[in-house]
């Protein structure tokens, strides 16, 4: 029987969007991915054995290393197993150059070459905004490159309401490996949902300063973070690896972005507030991929409208009137 690879070594993000895909291909798969995800995507994966998790640590790909690229060629050795094919959307040449020297006799089938050129290419980024080229969809592109049907796929994706354990809580995950990606207003949205008798609780973790607020928290880790996200009957986060995790265990999600366009990373069934301001083309913000926090967030009033709407309650109001924040 043929196997495939998925080449995948990058983020957590991009591990559980591959992984997303690789459940629902017929013929086994092993999915390369960084081994620090490794335990936490066997876990996902528990229920489709055809996929065999393997890992792949390459310095190039950690945070601020690109340059140790050739190290990483020069030595890196070939893999036992001889695949039918490999498969990548990252169009990244130095994956493709990896891939050759890993399984030299399998068919490299890899996409996401324009959207790899126009993020690095100002003038090729433009051009395409001016004609209007919207971003391709990551989860697409594994789709398409597999030649999957979206359709069967979108139905693992449906929320799944009143889960075993499940409270009427929100949970508000600051989530992102960069501060740039990181929603500036979890505290105030804590306290706003609070104040109007919804329960919150405000998720961190490793790395994350514990959140300030008179709400309850909770420390996210490797090692719990699946059973608490089903917890909750709404996880509220950002662009990062939290809104697929959530969105993979069929929570509902509203993702609020601003720094690079969601389009291209959204999961399906996954509700969303943007910044006006929030790039269109596959280019992101120039402080993307930095700790420098930016603004013109989608305001704490619009969150809190919209998670309400998203819950179907009605805002309580001291005076007793309903609906009393205007926006």
């Amino acid at each position: 029987m043929d196997e495939v690879a998925f080449l995948e070594p990058w983020s957590l993000g991009d591990a559980i969007i591959a992984a997303s895909v690789s459940r629902c291909m017929n013929i086994p798969v092993s999915l390369f991915i960084n081994s620090k995800f490794a335990q936490l995507i066997q876990r996902l994966l528990i229920d489709y054995p055809h996929v065999k998790v393997v890992a792949l640590d390459l310095d190039y790909t950690k945070r601020g290393h690109g340059r140790l690229f050739l190290s990483d060629l020069k030595k890196i050795q070939p893999h036992a197993v001889n695949f039918s094919a490999v498969y990548s959307i990252r169009g990244d040449f130095r994956d493709y150059l990896i891939g050759k020297k890993l399984f030299p006799s399998s068919t490299m089938r890899f996409s996401g070459w324009l959207g790899f050129a126009a993020r690095r290419l100002t003038i090729l980024n433009s051009v395409l905004i001016y004609f209007k080229t919207k971003p391709v969809n990551r989860y697409q592109l594994w789709l398409d490159l597999c030649k999957l049907d979206g359709a069967k796929w979108r139905e693992l994706y449906k929320p799944i309401q009143n889960q075993p354990n499940q409270s009427p809580t929100v949970l508000l995950h600051r989530g992102a490996q960069w501060r740039s990606k990181v929603y500036p207003f979890t505290e105030p949205l804590a306290e706003m949902l609070g104040d109007n008798q919804i329960p919150v609780v405000l998720g961190y973790g490793p790395g994350d300063p514990p959140p300030e607020s008179r709400q309850p928290t909770c420390f996210l880790q490797t090692e719990n973070i699946l059973s608490e996200l089903q917890k909750y009957s709404l996880v509220v986060t950002n662009d990062s690896a939290p809104m697929h995790l959530a969105a993979f265990l069929r929570c509902r999600v509203l993702s609020i972005a601003n720094v690079a366009n969601l389009q291209e990373w959204l999961p399906p069934q996954v509700d969303c507030l943007v910044s006006a301001s929030m790039p269109l083309g596959y280019r992101p913000k120039p402080a993307y991929l930095t700790d420098t926090e930016i603004s013109d967030w989608p305001p704490v009033e619009i969150v809190f409208n919209k998670i309400f709407q998203i819950m179907n309650v009605t805002p309580h109001d001291q005076s007793g009137s309903t609906n009393h924040l205007s926006y």
